[in-house]
């Protein structure tokens, strides 16, 4: 690490310091010394090596530095031979050099079992070696290879290597089997026992110590790091890094008398890896817990792992429940297309996913068994989509678009303009402004129940026939039919400059077209002596800025709108029964309609609400507007408004008195309403906290 380099100089060491660093481990009672690297080259640093160096014709003594002293290799192989637990390791080279590693022969396998590791282990062609004395005097050899996944991360790490001809264990794999059976024993690979197989298990294990330690592994002989934190000791003093130990110890401290007693406690019955974590010497990995880690922590917690048991397993019957995973819901998503919605798809869709990603999940944290989430839900993803494109293509070679989704609901000339221009046809709707009226008659509930079905039925088409007509006639589009009820807009989906006018004017045809409707009913109950059932409508008018478009799945949908104008001209309709009027607009529309006959009926705060409406009851055109019998009742009722708000009980009576005998026979109710709201304020006179505004408490 920084502070070995600090102490011992630049990297690399003399071999003569790795000797002292072999020594001083061994004598400190360390169970296996395991070096993550290469010793490949000889020692630069070596007097030898300068020797080697000079001139033939210079004769240097070196009686003075002594036979040993002379090659530092040597001195470093000798203290290898007399550890007996150093393990050396090997790694990729260049393809072109023709070197194979020291095998120690310690791996063994019946011969079916050995071709199908060779087949399938983690393959190299070239290498760097260790110098063949350093790797004959080793207790062990082993691979350090480790090939990270495509994001860069370390998941993975093989206990087994192949070179097409021999198998060779890992530098882990190597560390374990000194430490456990020592420099003599043996490894073994065998197919796991039909008798101990689980139903969840890998096909082969690994097996150490007189076969009791067993590794589970597939016939890659590639098992998965089960990471927990490793921290130097700077590391495990703070707990952001949630260390269950100090792990790390620095090199220098072993060849320092002044931490003796901290470095045998530190490694004494341990297997003790060496590696670097100084950042200038480039050994930095990223692991699934850490970015930037020391190499050297990959293999220490492989050999944790082993010697506490705990596997990540992902054995090859996990990669079929995949597949399987895949293709039912493939099929599923290919039959079921033509038969559900996109909203059901979407739903199905997240399920699925969310399915595979908490049983990943489950099967992790409960059995250590590592199921692939991210692919299978790729694949569900792109099954959807393409199964969503080929319904909705479907759907589009059965019908006409323009014609199948409107030519029932709109006016000839809007649906010629749709046909012209099928591009204003956009599917999931735009944002604009349109004026927007929901028309349902009063009392429906008490005529129903003096019908019998199949005239209630004639009575409603008779109705809603009419409304159509009327809505067509102005250029609007019907919404939907909601029973008794009729929601319909204008200025879409063809562009009207004067939508909120031409809803109006349909508003007071729809008042007049009643006539001839109650005209037959009465003369119809007249025949079968019952009591006529007289229609009277009420309509709400609002415009605003609204979502409008093609709404509800590919395989049917509806051209609607949706927003906060809608709500309130529902709102609105709803409102006529309570003031009695026919026809109650909005503020926005009022504006596009000054000059029709329009009175202020109100300020509410209608449900869902903070902020009050102001709402206008419509009477008629600009022509009713121009007579002066209306400009009279105007200004007497806009006085009374103002007297009224201003809580002038007595000024507002009077004004009230004289609107009853000027307004309109359908507002006589309004009068009625605002003259209970004024004996209320007789009982409160001049309250301070009152705006106003009244509050609507139901729709």
């Amino acid at each position: 690490d920084e502070a070995s380099l600090k102490h011992l100089g630049q990297w690399p060491w003399s071999r003569k310091i790795m000797a002292s660093l072999t020594q001083s481990l061994t004598d400190k009672g360390a169970k296996v010394i395991a070096f993550d690297g290469v010793f490949a080259e000889v020692d630069r640093t070596s007097p030898q090596y300068y020797l080697s160096q000079l001139p033939a014709d210079v004769n240097f003594p070196t009686e003075a530095l002594g036979e040993e002293d002379l090659d530092y290799d040597a001195v470093f192989a000798r203290a290898i031979k007399e550890s007996k637990i150093f393990v050396t390791a090997f790694t990729y080279g260049q393809k072109t050099v023709e070197q194979r590693p020291v095998d120690k022969k310690r791996l063994l396998a019946r011969s079916d079992v050995k071709k199908i590791f060779i087949e399938n282990a983690s393959k190299f062609h070239g290498v760097a070696v260790n110098l063949p004395d350093l790797a004959k005097n080793a207790a062990g050899n082993g691979s350090f290879m480790a090939r990270p996944d495509a994001d860069g991360v370390l998941r993975r790490t093989a206990m087994v290597f192949s070179d097409g001809k021999n198998l060779y264990p890992s530098y882990s794999l190597e560390a374990l089997r000194v430490a456990l059976t020592s420099r003599k024993g043996m490894v073994y690979l065998a197919e796991t026992p039909p008798d101990e197989k689980t139903e969840v298990d890998t096909d082969y294990r690994i097996l150490l110590n007189d076969k009791k330690l067993k590794i589970p592994v597939e016939s890659d002989g590639i098992i998965h790091v089960y990471y927990r934190y490793f921290c130097n000791a700077e590391e495990a003093k703070n707990s952001r890094y949630k260390c269950e130990k100090q792990d790390y110890i620095s090199a220098y401290k072993f060849l320092d008398e002044a931490f003796a007693e901290e470095a045998t406690s530190f490694v004494k019955d341990k297997i003790v890896l060496i590696g670097a974590s100084a950042e200038g010497l480039k050994d930095l990995r990223n692991t699934p817990l850490r970015p930037f880690r020391p190499g050297v922590e990959v293999h220490a917690n492989a050999i944790e792992q082993i010697l506490s048991g705990q596997y990540l397993l992902r054995p090859d019957i996990t990669k079929g429940v995949e597949a399987t995973f895949i293709t039912i819901v493939g099929l599923s998503f290919i039959i079921l297309s033509a038969f559900i919605g996109i909203i059901i798809s979407v739903l199905l869709c997240a399920t699925l996913i969310g399915i595979a990603t908490f049983g990943a999940y489950f099967m992790y944290v409960d059995y250590g068994l590592l199921l692939d989430p991210v692919y299978p839900s790729i694949c569900v993803m792109t099954i959807f989509i393409l199964s969503t494109i080929l319904s909705h293509a479907r759907a589009e070679m059965k019908r006409k678009q323009i014609r199948s989704a409107f030519g029932m609901y709109v006016a000839s000339d809007v649906m010629k303009d749709l046909e012209s221009n099928p591009e204003k046809l956009k599917l999931g709707g735009e944002l604009r402004d349109i004026t927007v009226m929901f028309t349902d008659i009063r009392k429906f509930t008490s005529i129903s129940e003096g019908l019998d079905p199949t005239e209630l039925i004639n009575l409603m088409n008779e109705f809603l026939t009419a409304m159509t007509d009327v809505v067509m006639d102005y250029k609007g589009t019907v919404d939907k039919y909601i029973g008794d009820a009729i929601m319909c807009f204008w200025n879409a989906p063809r562009d009207m400059d004067d939508h909120a006018k031409q809803a109006c004017l349909a508003a007071l045809r729809m008042q007049s077209r009643l006539d001839p409707i109650n005209k037959r009913i009465i003369e119809q109950a007249k025949k079968t002596g019952k009591e006529p059932t007289i229609l009277r409508a009420g309509i709400g008018i609002n415009t605003g800025k609204c979502a409008v478009g093609n709404m509800g799945s590919k395989q049917r949908f509806a051209y609607s709108a949706m927003g906060d104008g809608v709500n309130m001209a529902s709102r609105f309709e709803g409102l006529t029964k309570q003031y009695g009027i026919g026809i109650l607009i909005g503020e926005k529309t009022y504006k596009d309609v000054e000059d029709f006959a329009v009175l202020e009926i109100d300020l509410v705060r209608v449900v869902g609400k903070n902020a009050p409406e102001r709402i206008y009851a419509l009477f008629g055109d600009d022509k009713t507007a121009s007579k002066d019998e209306f400009k009279k009742w105007k200004s007497v009722h806009e006085q009374m408004l103002r007297a009224y708000r201003a809580q002038d009980i007595k000024r507002a009576i009077e004004l009230l008195s004289e609107c009853k005998t000027l307004c309109d026979d359908g507002a006589k109710k309004l009068y009625d309403v605002y003259e209970e709201r004024i004996k209320g304020l007789k009982k409160n006179p001049k309250n301070d906290n009152w705006d106003g505004v009244f509050v609507a408490a139901v729709k």
